[in-house]
């Protein structure tokens, strides 16, 4: 089965789909999800895209084009109350901003339906954002795809702990039930399809004999944030030293943050591994890590730490057909199946009765440690079970056919369920539920919408009021200075002048039209009438300007109350 139509538009930014600045798995994740959207069967004639620009982003257009992408390109102005209101459901790279959620409510809270997913959990500004969802400005129809089962309990609990909250200190018992789905991150099946012919010859290019067992990392290269590796180091030295006729080489891929964590790895490898012929791939040459993925025959990750919530890596390792050894942590709990696609190896954490955990969090919360910081001590208490990993990993060195067969299940695995054409259906899925609960709210209420204001974020106009004298309203007369044409020629040449004059604000050109439409004096109300409803907003704010720079006078003295609204 085949995605048709995607019913739900994509919020761009550029650092959400693109590895180019940053190689973690939010970017890879973007990375395939663009990929996936522009490539499905039947979406390849027309995709959605949303964002605050008023027009189509240069860098979306480029990036379509990069992608092969041929088709038609539908773009909504999130700004703009009209064309936003025909989104039905966004889709957001990572949890739902809560001043996205306020933006939409300002069109109206029945405008469209948002839907956010989960990637990092453990940073305090994911915590917020989570958080936020346990009360307004977020409805029922809005959703946080969790990644997860770990990722939906962390988001349950942190919501429900927050509810409790509000209603100790505000007595608060109506909140909204945002949805809390599981959907995996997807992988392309056929770009991890394994090659026998490539591998034979990779695997002699690279002087792997069939008595060399290659073992492979993919990943980021951080002991603190991805994965600490002392345990797997040890682990290979006592595999190398219990099966001497074999030869283990361990291919780390991926990207140091620094190169004095470069320098910690290698040191690590040289003292705990040397009989092991440990060698680096960058994870940023793409042919270099297609090859690495080839000639593996067992995949090792041991993530140990918070930051890490799914884990890509073991399912793209699946979809090569490579036996996967994990830990027991997080998603990769929902991915590998223990004794089928390969093993997961028991982790512990201290209870948190013991208090172990309660200067970590403070610390963090109050920023007397940075992020890393918190995040590295947490993996610190974090154990990964060495006598399993040697025993699990040491049956599948000795075993070529088990772990073909564990490779073949692996494969088939995430073929069936995990692949990219199978994610996108159950998003669209998601989207049509909420769509439809969105629709059915908004018929009971017996409304097109109504709005909700964003209180933090009040109209400038409103809030600093009382800072001036008077107010101009639509019963304002305005006439254009004497010398109105030489001085608008003369302002335009400086950048005082012309600085905000943008399509947000109001152009030069509408400017001029304003001062040409001003031919005798005239009522700001009667102005406006002479132009669409659209550009109300704009030419008042250019009439200010006008004001502001002598190009037009108020046609009554400041004492006459009729065309002032006096401050109240």
């Amino acid at each position: 089965m085949g995605v048709s139509r995607l019913n739900f538009a994509a919020f761009w930014a550029l650092d959400a789909y693109s590895t180019k600045d940053k190689l973690m798995g939010r970017q890879q994740n973007g990375v395939n999800f663009f990929r996936a959207i522009t490539q499905a069967d039947g979406v390849s004639g027309h995709t959605r895209w949303a964002g605050f620009d008023r027009g189509i982003p240069a860098a979306l257009k480029q990036a379509l084009l990069d992608a092969g992408y041929r088709g038609r390109l539908q773009w909504h102005a999130l700004l703009e109350p009209s064309n936003a209101s025909s989104v039905d459901v966004l889709y957001y790279p990572a949890p739902v901003t809560i001043d996205l959620a306020h933006l939409r409510n300002r069109c109206g809270v029945h405008a469209y339906s948002l839907m956010g997913v989960t990637h990092t959990l453990a940073s305090g500004g994911a915590m917020d954002q989570i958080s936020a969802l346990a009360i307004a400005p977020f409805q029922s129809w809005d959703a946080l795809i969790c990644t997860s089962r770990a990722a939906k309990v962390f988001a349950e609990n942190l919501i429900e702990a927050n509810r409790d909250y509000m209603q100790v200190q505000l007595g608060a018992t109506d909140f909204p039930k945002v949805k809390l789905p599981v959907i995996p991150l997807g992988v392309d099946t056929q770009h991890f399809s394994p090659q026998e012919a490539r591998r034979k010859t990779l695997r002699e290019q690279m002087g792997f004999d069939q008595d060399t067992v290659v073992i492979l990392f993919v990943g980021r290269l951080s002991f603190h944030a991805k994965a600490n590796p002392l345990v797997v180091y040890k682990t290979l030295e006592q595999l190398a030293q219990a099966q001497p006729h074999l030869r283990l080489v361990y291919l780390e891929v991926g990207q140091y943050p620094n190169l004095s964590i470069q320098s910690a790895f290698q040191r690590a490898q040289g003292l705990l591994a040397p009989s092991v012929g440990c060698q680096w791939i960058d994870g940023a040459i793409q042919d270099r890590v297609m090859e690495a993925w080839q000639v593996a025959d067992i995949f090792v990750s041991c993530s140990d730490n918070v930051q890490e919530t799914f884990g890509l890596t073991p399912l793209e390792a699946m979809a090569c057909s490579i036996p996967v050894v994990v830990s027991d942590w997080d998603g990769y709990r929902d991915t590998v199946r223990d004794g089928l696609d390969g093993f997961r190896i028991p982790s512990l954490l201290p209870h948190a009765s013991t208090g172990a955990g309660q200067s970590l969090q403070f610390s963090h919360a109050s920023r007397e440690e940075s992020y890393d910081y918190y995040i590295g001590k947490l993996s610190l208490m974090t154990a990964i079970d060495a006598r399993s990993l040697f025993d699990r990993l040491l049956v599948l060195i000795k075993s070529p056919d088990l772990r073909q067969s564990m490779g073949l299940s692996g494969r088939q695995r995430v073929s069936q369920l995990y692949d990219w054409q199978h994610i996108l259906i159950q998003y669209c899925e998601l989207a049509r539920a909420l769509n439809e609960e969105r629709q059915d709210a908004q018929t009971r209420v017996q409304s097109r919408s109504y709005a909700l204001a964003w209180p933090q974020r009040p109209d400038p106009l409103s809030a600093f009021a009382h800072f001036a004298s008077t107010q101009i309203d639509s019963r304002s007369v305005i006439e254009r200075a004497p010398d109105w044409e030489r001085q608008a020629k003369q302002l335009g040449g400086l950048e005082m002048f012309r600085f905000a004059l943008d399509a947000s604000f109001g152009t030069t050109e509408m400017l001029m039209k304003l001062l040409e439409a001003v031919s005798e004096p005239l009522s700001l109300e009667a102005l406006l009438c002479g132009f669409s409803k659209t550009e109300h907003a704009s030419l008042v704010r250019l009439a200010m300007v006008a004001l502001k720079f002598d190009l037009i006078r108020l046609a009554l003295p400041l004492d006459e109350g009729s065309v002032f609204k006096p401050l109240q």
